[in-house]
């Protein structure tokens, strides 16, 4: 992939977009852009436990894994495992998870380019991945190590085993690599393909099918042998199990939705997709009689997918992110629906040229991917504490996004994610084993704080509390 990419010019004036956009902050700190937030910190935290105790897991008290990294981590292995890795060789820290994220950027960009020429043609690849380079959402899901850009580069390599080499077992295996990769925005790509070969392969279907089941069947086991503490254990899934059938927590079905219908008709984001969306609908239906059939695929996956992706979003409280890839896949199919519906491919480039220019607008001053303060001096403060008080360990309640920068035989974790619970708080186990500082306490200790804790000033200025 990559020799060919080298041989394409308008690419390496796409990837100089890209870099620029990638590594630009309003604060001047590449870090601090977009904002460090939990789920970046997970996929920190498992990729640290991974290296110092061989597990995927995040820590709960000193050397020991939660056990429910399958039901609580948004992030998988095939993010985590080589971010490890690059903690191996460079250090722990968030600048070097942010570059190694550049590359998954990088690949991205060079597999839809690549992908988009040979579905479509040159023109098509150009405006699709520029169109993609200038999203803002791209980089606010791209930029942090979270799943969601490696997860999409696994997928659009399914779809090229998929539409253009009929290799079923392959594109099963990447399927699957990007529904564990990101659970929540690709979990659905796997039947939709599916769905997709049914209404292709009708007459030999059976053999595909098996082909393709057997290469997604063969990571999805990988991943519980990675992740579950026992792989054998079926009530290890059940954390699982329960958070996909009701996400939010809510009593009824009916609940389950509420949180994404606001969503779906006041967010100028779904609005915006769904002109674009109608665009590309419209278009298909125009031109399908004279449509190659690894288009027709294309064009039918992403609908289906769309449509079961909608269905996880209406029952999510609301998130935006988890119709970031099917975002993506619009404005990679936008351009040669343009050159369907529109009298010149003059008036095609013109439409992409506008969109481009006001995505990067949008992305470079309104957008509201928001800065943070760097969390490094804070995280050196607390090594530094750890380090000249041998021996001691700390407790953190619900900030898995500093406790991802310590030493897993230094620290206490007790977190509450969606309507469950990892850990225990470290003031319910004996008094014996309480941790000797605490990051924060909470009202509901308070009295504990008073009789055994003091604040204790860190070299950064920042309060924890040491057991008297």
């Amino acid at each position: 992939m990559l020799a060919v990419a080298l041989k394409n010019k308008p690419l390496w004036i796409l990837l100089l977009v890209l870099f620029f956009l990638a590594t630009w902050s309003p604060t001047g700190t590449f870090v601090e852009f977009p904002k460090y937030w939990h789920d970046e910190a997970f996929a920190m935290e498992q990729a640290r436990t991974f290296l110092e105790l061989g597990r995927l897991d995040f820590i709960v008290a000193p050397n020991t894994p939660s056990g429910m990294a399958i039901a609580l981590s948004a992030n998988g292995p095939p993010l985590s495992i080589p971010l490890a890795g690059v903690f191996y060789l460079f250090g722990i820290g968030l600048l070097q998870a942010r570059v190694y994220m550049l590359f998954w950027l990088i690949a991205v960009t060079i597999a839809v380019y690549l992908f988009l020429k040979k579905t479509f043609d040159t023109p098509s690849a150009v405006a699709g991945t520029l169109l993609m380079a200038t999203f803002a959402s791209f980089y606010a899901n791209g930029r942090t190590a979270t799943g969601d850009i490696p997860g999409l580069f696994f997928c659009v390599i399914a779809l090229y085993f998929f539409v253009h080499k009929r290799q079923y077992a392959w594109s099963g295996i990447f399927f699957a690599l990007a529904a564990v990769t990101k659970t929540s925005a690709f979990h659905m790509a796997l039947p939709a393909a599916g769905i997709v070969l049914l209404f292709f392969e009708k007459k030999l279907f059976f053999l595909p099918a098996i082909r393709f089941g057997t290469g997604a069947l063969l990571v999805i086991l990988m991943w519980f042998l990675i992740l579950l503490p026992y792989p054998y254990s079926l009530s290890d899934l059940t954390p699982l199990i329960e958070f996909y059938q009701n996400p939010t927590h809510k009593a009824s079905l009916l609940e389950q939705f509420s949180g994404g219908i606001p969503s779906l008709l006041f967010s100028s984001t779904i609005g915006y997709f769904g002109i674009l969306a109608l665009i590309v609908f419209v278009a298909f239906f125009k031109s399908r009689r004279t449509m190659s059939d690894a288009q027709k695929r294309v064009y039918v996956f992403v609908a289906t997918y769309a449509v079961l992706q909608a269905i996880v979003f209406l029952r999510s409280p609301g998130w935006i992110r988890y119709l970031v890839a099917l975002e993506i896949f619009i404005l990679m199919l936008l351009f040669p629906a343009l050159s369907a519906l529109a009298p010149s491919k003059k008036i095609s480039y013109a439409l992409v040229g506008f969109l481009a220019g006001f995505q990067f607008a949008h992305y470079l001053s309104f957008s509201n991917i928001l800065p943070r303060a760097d969390i490094t001096p804070h995280v050196a403060a607390l090594n530094q504490l750890l380090d000249e008080h041998t021996g001691s360990t700390i407790g953190f309640i619900d900030n898995l996004m500093t406790s991802a920068f310590i030493p897993s035989s230094k620290k206490f974790n007790y977190i509450h994610f969606g309507g469950s619970t990892a850990g225990a708080h470290p003031f319910t186990l004996p008094q014996e084993e309480w941790p000797d500082f605490m990051d924060s306490i909470g009202p509901e200790y308070a009295h504990i704080q008073e009789y055994f804790y003091e604040p204790f000033y860190l070299s950064d200025g920042e309060i924890v509390f040491r057991k008297k």
